[in-house]
């Protein structure tokens, strides 16, 4: 893995779930993955991600995020990216433990 093209700083968060006011459920409440670098921001390569829609190209607001390998990040989590939440949907280590893809998602409810 190239680390030079880390270029962009993302945060991951996990979340937690805590009883509402009411008692009726459980809302989520999101923190930063403890990372061992300061302020749990981490150096990442994130791409767009295209498809062909009606014989164009068109940009997908689902971003590929390549980043050091951790073997910590699960599904459940989540990237911060330009004040943005994308939901991770896939993770894809690349080579053996010297990094990982995240395949992503921005979800219209949250």
């Amino acid at each position: 893995m190239n680390i030079g093209k880390l270029d962009r700083y993302v945060t991951i968060q996990s979340v937690s779930y805590a009883d509402d006011d009411y008692g009726d459920g459980q809302t989520p409440t999101w923190s930063n993955y403890a990372t061992n670098v300061p302020c749990d921001i981490i150096w990442a390569n994130v791409r767009n991600t295209e498809k062909f829609e009606a014989a164009q190209l068109v940009s997908v607001d689902a971003p590929s995020i390549r980043l050091r390998y951790d073997s910590g990040i699960v599904v459940e989590m989540r990237v911060v990216y330009n004040s943005e939440n994308y939901y991770i949907t896939g993770i894809t280590e690349i080579g053996r433990g010297h990094g990982m893809n995240l395949a992503t998602e921005k979800r219209d409810n949250e």
